[in-house]
Formats: structure tokens, C-alpha cells, sequence
């Protein structure tokens, strides 16, 4: 069944709040031209809807804007898309494709979080922090394209993504934060970019396909800080080398 609601808009075209009987009825979600921002928690457990089309002119998707919408299946975002918050989309189950604007600057912690089926992600060039828990218990996930100017991967970014296996460390990234690959059952291997300065307590923790380290650098002549535990529980691991 579908139900009928409507959106209201304040003066400065920013959608903060979808008007409804019941949010369990709505399905389906259109967002008027001209609107430049959704709220935080506009959608926030329409545990019901599927789809919903956003125009051209949204900038901004608000703090979990969409959090617990467990049965979305289809959110296509708008190249104008700057920046989505913190846990936009956190507990989406039903979310196969992201398509992530290349207008994205910002991405905030717990975006995509526990988003079961997402595959693939793909991050646009003038994102430069993967907020915390961005993808974290994405299980789904298999392939990950950061762009090389990544400075910062956050607390437990991509942990309990147990299929990621299609991946590579940005070249500028310095800081990879605590847990932040935990239990990432498919890496392989690992190549440790020259500017890393800094690997956080149990980075890598718990990834038990992990053979080969490749450090390339010295942290600009900085030295690497490792914390412990960054690789415990990496039992298959076979080589660690280091480049001078």
C-alpha cells in the first residue's frame, strides 16, 4: 500500500520535514526542484520506503537524513550533491548501488554504515577524509576506489567489510585510524604509502587473509608510528618489507 505525504519546505528551500499519517505506508519519495538541503532525520525509520529521486538543486543530505530506511533500495545522488552527514544512510540494509557525486567534498562518520549490500563505492577526488565508521559492517562490500588524495582513512572505516578485497592505500594518505580495517577477511596484501605517519591501535586487526606488507616509506622522513596491536590476529602473515 502506498501512503501520501507532503514535504515541507522553509523559506531557505531546505526540507525539514515530510508530513505523513503514517510513515510505515510510504513507499516512494519525490523531492521537489529547488530544494538545496534535506534535513537532519527527515526520513529517519520510514522502514518502508523503497525508492526516492532527489533533484539537481539538493547541496547537503542532512545527519541520518535516511538512517534506518532498512528496505531503500534505490537513492540516486545528484552531481550537485556536496556533502552528506553523519549517518545519512547509516542501516540502509536493502542499498545495492551508490553512485557518490563527483561535487562531494564531505563525508561524514556512519554514512553508509551496515549497509549489507553494497558492493562497490567509488570516492570522488575532493573528499579527503573518509569520516569514522563511514562503511563500517558494509559485509558486502568488494571493491573500494579512494582517489589518491586521501589524507585521512577514519576509526573503523571499512571494519567488518568481510569481502573487501579490491583495494588500494590512497599515495597521500598519513593517517589510517583505529580499527580501521579490522576484520577485512579478504585483503591480501597491503602497500604502505611513503607520506603514512601514523597507524592507529589495531588497524588491521583480525584480517586473517593479510600475507604481505609492503612499507614504501618513512613518513617524510618523519618515521611511522605503529600502535599496537595494528596487525594482531593477522595469522597468515608472511612477509613484511621495507623499502629504504
Amino acid at each position: 500500500m502506498f501512503g501520501f505525504g507532503k514535504c515541507k519546505i522553509n523559506k531557505d528551500n531546505i526540507l525539514v520535514k515530510f508530513e505523513c499519517w503514517n510513515k510505515d505506508n510510504i513507499q516512494e519519495v519525490r523531492i521537489p526542484d529547488g530544494v538545496i538541503a534535506i534535513a537532519d532525520s527527515v526520513f529517519k525509520d520510514f522502514q518502508n520506503l523503497r525508492s526516492v529521486k532527489i533533484p539537481n538543486s539538493v547541496k547537503v543530505i542532512g545527519s541520518n537524513a535516511f538512517s534506518g530506511c532498512v528496505n531503500l533500495h534505490s537513492a540516486p545522488l545528484p552531481d550537485s550533491i556536496t556533502s552528506i552527514g553523519i549517518g545519512a544512510f547509516v542501516a540502509c540494509h536493502k542499498l545495492e548501488e551508490v553512485n557518490i557525486p563527483k561535487s562531494l567534498n564531505t563525508l561524514g562518520a556512519y554514512a553508509f554504515a551496515d549497509c549489507y549490500n553494497i558492493k562497490a563505492v567509488e570516492i570522488p577526488k575532493h573528499v579527503y577524509v573518509i569520516g569514522d565508521h563511514a562503511f563500517k559492517g558494509c559485509m558486502s562490500l568488494e571493491t573500494a576506489k579512494l582517489p589518491k588524495n586521501i589524507t585521512t582513512i577514519g576509526e573503523e572505516a571499512f571494519a567488518f567489510c568481510y569481502k573487501l578485497r579490491n583495494f588500494e592505500m590512497p599515495e597521500d594518505v598519513k593517517t589510517i585510524g583505529a580499527r580501521a580495517f579490522e576484520s577485512c577477511r579478504c585483503i591480501s596484501s597491503v602497500t604502505i604509502p611513503e607520506r603514512i605517519e601514523v597507524i592507529e591501535d589495531s588497524a588491521f586487526s583480525s584480517c586473517v587473509s593479510l600475507r604481505n606488507i609492503d612499507f614504501i616509506g618513512d613518513g617524510n622522513g618523519k618515521g611511522i608510528t605503529v600502535k599496537d596491536s595494528a596487525f594482531s590476529g593477522c595469522n597468515r602473515l608472511e612477509d613484511v618489507f621495507f623499502e629504504r
